[in-house]
């Protein structure tokens, strides 16, 4: 086809949101490889992970809450808190301001089996984040952390 190619950079190297997702797909496959051997899904391990953070803090949050918190969008929550169900990982207990909305609690195989997960996923991360130096993983996260106060939540 002729004519002008439709994008305003130069190529795949100048564009962040192709580096991103280059980026992105990379270290998604190592945190995958990492959990497989525990049976969690890079999904179930954010999803465990936050409720886990919440409910040290005191919460009990429901499933939305839950997504909202975690930046997962509905129908993967639904199903993947499931399966966390299913494995006795987390638990629903009866909400009394609204009985349609369970909320959830880590059981304590889901604190164990987090226990077990969690350094295991910052040693990966570690290990693909090693060629930034402390400058450039702080500034690394400063732009993370100014894109996420941005975001809307459009995952619903």
């Amino acid at each position: 086809m002729d004519g002008a190619f439709p994008t305003q950079y130069e190529g795949p190297e100048s564009s962040p949101g192709y580096l991103l997702w280059w980026h992105f797909a990379r270290w998604h496959h190592r945190i995958h490889r990492t959990l497989a051997p525990l049976g969690l899904t890079h999904l179930q391990f954010v999803l465990l992970a936050t409720l886990c953070w919440a409910h040290r803090q005191g919460q009990k949050p429901t499933q939305v809450a839950l997504a909202r918190m975690a930046g997962t969008d509905a129908m993967s929550t639904s199903k993947a808190l499931r399966l966390l169900e299913k494995k006795q990982l987390i638990q629903r207990l009866s909400n009394p301001q609204d009985a349609r909305a369970h909320m959830l609690s880590p059981t304590d195989t889901g604190y164990s089996l987090l226990y077990q997960a969690m350094p295991l996923v910052e040693q990966a991360d570690e290990a693909y984040f090693s060629p930034l130096d402390a400058a450039q993983r702080q500034a690394f996260l400063r732009s993370l952390t100014a894109l996420q106060a941005a975001a809307s939540d459009d995952l619903s």
